[in-house]
């Protein structure tokens, strides 16, 4: 567990030293265009609860929205939480049920497209409404003893958020937002769902 919490760290780190470069690539209208880096609490519900029934505080957003009028976006989205859970009792992985202490293990990363629109003066404070739909790549891993179960799916995914952000100086803003992310059954694997809840900063 250690070991994968210091490989989160290092590549969340990377993640924030790479955004400079990415943003100095795209190209123009640069004052079109809003960029923002979140860190994101996620907590589990449905059958993602039934995996790993714990809060990640391990989580990054990172996301590009245009300005297509006075009050509406279009963008990208790409994301990165991690949740994980060791606790005594019976866990479903790909048709094996295993019961004992075992150590539960997700990575997904959600790759996607939004749409915002928004409340309010520009100026101000601002409330916006809108979604991400994409797909999401979802692995998850079972260690149990010696024993290691582990897959990964890519399935299609949306996220309806509810936001607000609001000023912080020169074209730099202070953004909460909270998503609600589904992911869509894929095979054996049962619809997945999350609430995920951030707090990071826009700048353009």
């Amino acid at each position: 567990m250690i070991n994968d919490r210091n490989r989160f760290m290092k590549r969340l780190a990377m993640a924030f030293l790479a955004m400079p470069l990415l943003l100095t690539s795209t190209a123009e209208a640069q004052g079109d265009w809003w960029w923002g880096a979140s860190y994101t609490v996620s907590i589990p519900q449905g059958d993602t609860k039934d995996f790993v029934d714990a809060t990640s505080w391990r989580g990054v957003t990172l996301e590009a929205r245009k300005k297509l009028s006075r009050n509406a976006t279009w963008g990208l989205l790409f994301g990165w939480y991690v949740f994980d859970q060791s606790r005594v009792g019976t866990v479903d992985f790909g048709g094996v049920t295993v019961t004992g202490v075992p150590y539960t293990y997700i990575n997904t990363f959600p790759i996607q497209a939004t749409a915002h629109y928004y409340l309010g003066n520009p100026r101000k404070t601002r409330v916006h409404l809108g979604g991400a739909a994409g797909i999401t790549i979802d692995e998850r891993r079972l260690d149990v003893g010696l024993y290691r179960l582990q897959e990964s799916k890519t399935v299609f995914s949306i996220a309806p958020e509810v936001g607000v952000s609001t000023p912080l100086g020169y074209s730099m803003r202070g953004v909460l937002s909270v998503r609600y992310n589904y992911e869509a059954k894929n095979g054996d694997r049962d619809a997945q769902q999350y609430i995920g809840i951030s707090l990071g900063l826009a700048w353009n």
